[in-house]
């Protein structure tokens, strides 16, 4: 018996010598492997740190740049301002000219018309100074029978210049101013 139970004890310790190989392993592993993980969650909080950090840069980034883009939008606010005020003291001061240079040409038809009404007075007058003179009426007559006819007459004496003698442009007048009566 005490061979077969050296031998059935031999293959128990033999058994309890690799479960504790197997168990001193595990514990070397474990402590071997226990650094690993601290490492491992040291990368992985480090990692994480990293993208924190990297999301707060691009945070601030962005704050910096809409920080930027207000102060050119104050900035262009302000341009748009100044332009507009610009513009509408232009716009006043055209309106201004605009009635400047109305007022100046209504004044320079109104001189017009008055040196024209000057000149037709002028030329009626000599008119009828030459009429008196061609169709030998009197002054008074042409006066009474109005510059109108005596303007018809004498037209009328131009276009019949083929008449030779004064007496027949008497009659030829004294017929058209009985006509106009």
């Amino acid at each position: 018996m005490s061979s077969g139970d050296s031998s059935a004890n031999g293959h128990k310790n033999v058994e309890n010598q690799a479960q504790s190989l197997d168990f001193a392993s595990r514990l070397n592993l474990g402590a071997t492997s226990a650094p690993k993980n601290v490492k491992g969650k040291e990368n992985l909080i480090n990692s994480e740190d990293q993208e924190t950090m990297e999301l707060y840069s691009r945070a601030s980034t962005q704050e910096k740049e809409i920080s930027y883009l207000r102060e050119q939008i104050a900035l262009a606010s302000i341009r748009e301002s100044q332009l507009l005020n610009e513009k509408y003291a232009l716009e006043r001061k055209f309106a201004e000219l605009r009635v400047a240079l109305d007022e100046k040409q209504s004044e320079v038809i109104t001189s017009a018309s008055n040196e024209l009404a000057r000149r037709k007075g002028d030329l009626e007058e000599n008119w009828g100074n030459e009429a008196s003179l061609y169709c030998r009426i009197p002054r008074s007559q042409i006066s009474q029978i109005g510059l109108v006819h005596a303007k018809s007459e004498f037209q009328a004496f131009t276009v019949k210049d083929t008449l030779k003698s004064s007496t027949e442009k008497h009659l030829i007048i004294g017929y058209q101013l009985r006509r106009s009566k």
